[in-house]
């Protein structure tokens, strides 16, 4: 809030440079830049400290598609010092849900939206059962109906069915936190968490931010 955005540009990800994208960041005279990105982002934060807009000349946020800790391990040492990324995240801890993930595969590095796909695919099924079949219209309608609606708390397919199946309503509690719609039947809140690198191949969290969802 108070911010002002001195440049909103999109690129061509797949451009062979970004001399001129850059340049033109530049010239708006910004405090910090957002780089929206994915494998690219090694490149066009090259082209960045180049021309003297570097993490180490003004603050750069990264996002889930270009946060890593290998990616810019080529960078001179200390290039990443104080950059900050943001990752989509929950109210709750997540750390025993991904190492339940890590038992699964024992080689995942990357978390981003693990959590999230987990606690709608519970959703989705649930909203298909407590509308007694699973076509489109059905489970959008019955969604809201089986997370923050006021009923019974449950977290775990079993325990959420019996109640289901009992004639209970539900409030379904996701490994991200509690589950609330707004009446668009969108979530009616978001999580991210912020981190903030400490090396060119490490980060760490600074903690967490929860806001409602913008009506559109």
């Amino acid at each position: 809030a108070g911010g002002t955005v001195t440049a909103d540009l999109l690129y061509d990800p797949a451009a062979p440079s970004f001399e001129a994208e850059v340049a033109e960041i530049v010239a708006s005279g910004p405090q910090a830049v957002t780089v929206i990105g994915f494998e690219e982002s090694v490149k066009l934060l090259q082209e960045m400290i180049k021309q003297g807009a570097g993490p180490q000349d003004i603050q750069i946020y990264l996002v889930d598609g270009n946060i890593s800790t290998t990616a810019y391990e080529d960078f001179p040492a200390g290039t990443m010092n104080g950059t900050r990324a943001t990752v989509p995240s929950g109210e709750a801890d997540l750390t025993a849900f991904n190492q339940s993930l890590l038992e699964v595969d024992p080689d995942l590095t990357d978390f981003a939206y693990g959590a999230q796909s987990y606690d709608a695919a519970m959703l989705i099924a649930l909203a298909a059962e407590a509308a007694g079949c699973a076509d489109g219209a059905s489970i959008a309608t019955a969604l809201p109906e089986v997370a923050g609606n006021g009923g019974e708390a449950c977290d775990n397919w079993a325990d959420c069915k019996a109640l289901l199946d009992a004639g209970t309503d539900i409030d379904f509690q996701g490994v991200t936190g509690p589950v609330d719609f707004n009446e668009y039947g969108d979530l009616a809140q978001g999580t991210i968490e912020v981190n903030e690198y400490t090396s060119n191949t490490e980060f760490e969290s600074l903690g967490k931010i929860t806001a409602d969802v913008p009506l559109p």
